[in-house]
């Protein structure tokens, strides 16, 4: 099974190419009082280049970028390379939904390290993980689910009967990761107050 991003992606970016393009035109056309100086051409024509470029590489990526699930690897063919990913290796598929970062998947190997991220805004995403699941069936790795603000759901590959569960490990690392960026943050900001009202009142 072979997944791809839509085509409409495609065809957006390509639009959104003729922008950079367009206003790098304009730029380089305008003269009279009033418009940017050299430095301000040069400046805009530099951003210009970066936005372009950015996007160019974004065209060339959602054209080839391809992820296919063979008997016993995945493999994922991105701009520059193919990268496989052998079946045995993967441990956790962890999905997850967020508010504005929509849906991906997260394979995991035994060691909790990240083997590769699964976009949900793939053509044909949830028959993708069912057939992954069916492949994993025989290593016996978890799959764990949670919706936008919803509780964890876990079931084992090749089962259709999801349980409530325990956050993966990985999701109870990035919650302490969290929750100590937090309370550095508010240490810092209480420092700084305290910092700033004494120079105000010496």
């Amino acid at each position: 099974m072979e997944c791809r991003f839509p085509s409409w992606l495609l065809y957006l970016l390509l639009v959104l190419v003729a922008v950079p393009i367009v206003f790098g035109v304009g730029i380089i056309l305008a003269s009279g009082p009033g418009n940017p100086s050299t430095i301000g051409r040069v400046i805009f024509g530099l951003v210009d280049v970066s936005i372009l470029t950015f996007l160019v590489y974004g065209c060339f990526y959602v054209r080839r970028y391809r992820i296919r699930i063979d008997d016993d690897a995945i493999s994922i063919r991105g701009v520059f390379r193919v990268k496989k990913i052998s079946l045995h290796l993967i441990s956790e598929v962890i999905t997850t939904s967020q508010p504005r970062g929509g849906t991906d998947s997260l394979v995991l190997d035994k060691e909790n390290i990240l083997l590769t991220k699964i976009d949900g805004g793939l053509v044909g995403f949830d028959a993708l993980l069912a057939e992954l699941g069916f492949k994993l069936k025989p290593y016996r790795a978890l799959f764990y689910r949670r919706g936008v603000w919803g509780p964890w759901e876990m079931r084992v590959a090749g089962d259709t009967h999801w349980v409530p569960s325990e956050p993966p490990r990985l999701a109870r690392e990035n919650g302490r990761r969290m929750n100590a960026i937090l309370i550095v943050g508010f240490i810092l900001i209480a420092m700084a107050m305290v910092a700033s009202n004494w120079l105000w009142q010496n």
